[in-house]
């Protein structure tokens, strides 16, 4: 058991001192300290819960995930979806000097409509410099059922201050997804997915980016993982300390 009770979403430094965030109890966003990916040693405090001023313009029910990149002047920005008290559902920004203390971004990065669903994102510096949000949404207005969630991008030419109205990049069902940046800058994708037929998501599979500005994808063949019985959630996916693994 590396954690309990605990879904990793995001990883800031590099080895021996990397530092990694997981929700628990729906509300509240925790760190540990990693030298090696494996031991992990849980921080004291809570980095950002439905409390972290300024406070959001919707009353919060539950965080669902989120992602973090460092900042060119120093400090990060996280970006994290939420779920309001009246069904709601957003992603929200928030900053921090120092990775612990952490503060929120006036406005909205992603707001579908009250109760269309959008959440899960995971964030990507491109070549250019510029960000990429990738993220779960329904392809129906005012829907939150599985079935319709397939994955979205929304960009950001200013560090995540503001982003792009966001369009489809996989249609393809889709539960949560992990993007990293490859050594030849395209994007790959993990997301997971049911069986064919199926309503549970059993399997983990990818898509690969056709140009380095992450705007379309290809699926790739195979499966990347998979588990049955059981569900899959939240993959999270990082360099390993030797570099070229993950």
């Amino acid at each position: 058991v590396i954690l309990t009770s605990a879904a990793i979403q995001a990883v800031t430094g590099a080895f021996p001192a990397q530092r990694v965030y997981y929700i628990r109890a729906s509300t509240q966003v925790f760190s540990a300290t990693t030298a090696d990916g494996v031991a992990l040693v849980e921080e004291p405090g809570v980095r950002l819960s439905s409390l972290t001023v300024p406070s959001l313009p919707i009353a919060v029910s539950s965080i669902t995930g989120l992602s973090i990149l460092p900042l060119n002047a120093g400090g990060f920005r996280m970006a994290y979806s939420v779920i309001g008290t009246t069904g709601s559902f957003r992603i929200h920004t928030a900053t921090s000097a120092d990775g612990l203390a952490w503060a929120n971004d006036t406005g909205t990065a992603v707001n579908v409509g009250s109760t269309t669903f959008a959440g899960y994102p995971s964030l990507v510096k491109l070549a250019s410099g510029d960000w990429a949000m990738f993220y779960t949404q329904s392809t129906v207005a005012a829907s939150s059922d599985p079935a319709h969630f397939q994955i979205f991008a929304a960009f950001s030419s200013n560090e995540g201050l503001n982003w792009s109205t966001a369009g489809v990049v996989v249609a393809a069902r889709a539960g949560q997804v992990s993007a990293t940046k490859l050594t030849n800058n395209l994007v790959r994708l993990y997301y997971t997915a049911p069986l064919t037929g199926g309503t549970t998501n059993t399997l983990v599979l990818s898509a690969l980016s056709v140009n380095t500005n992450g705007s379309s994808f290809s699926l790739e063949s195979g499966i990347r993982l998979s588990t049955s019985p059981g569900t899959i959630i939240s993959p999270f996916v990082t360099r390993t300390t030797d570099t070229f693994r993950w």
